[in-house]
C-alpha cells in the first residue's frame, strides 16, 4: 500500500496521496477512516473516477443522504453539484 497521508499546513485536513479511489482495498479503506477520524478533513487530488465509482467510495464510510432539495446530476441524487 503506497497511500501517504500529508497534514495541511494549516493544520486544518491532510492530503491523501498514493491512492486510485475508483479501487481502493480494505486496508486503504481503514488507513482513509483512521486518517478521517484524525484529520476530520481530507483531500484527495487529481482524482478521475466515475459518478459511480465516487458513490462506490463513498458508500464504504456509510449510507449516503440524499438531500431532497440539493441540485444533482440526472441519475445521481448522492452527489450534491
Amino acid at each position: 500500500m503506497s497511500l501517504r497521508v500529508t497534514p495541511r499546513e494549516n493544520n486544518f485536513g491532510a492530503e491523501i496521496t498514493g491512492i486510485d479511489l475508483a479501487q481502493t482495498t480494505k486496508e486503504e479503506i481503514q488507513a482513509i477512516k483512521k486518517a478521517w477520524l484524525k484529520h476530520k478533513v481530507l483531500v484527495f487530488r487529481d482524482q478521475d473516477i466515475t459518478r459511480q465509482e465516487h458513490i462506490a467510495f463513498g458508500n464504504n464510510f456509510g449510507k449516503l443522504e440524499v438531500h431532497p432539495f440539493a441540485p444533482h446530476p440526472k441519475k445521481y441524487p448522492e452527489i450534491v453539484k
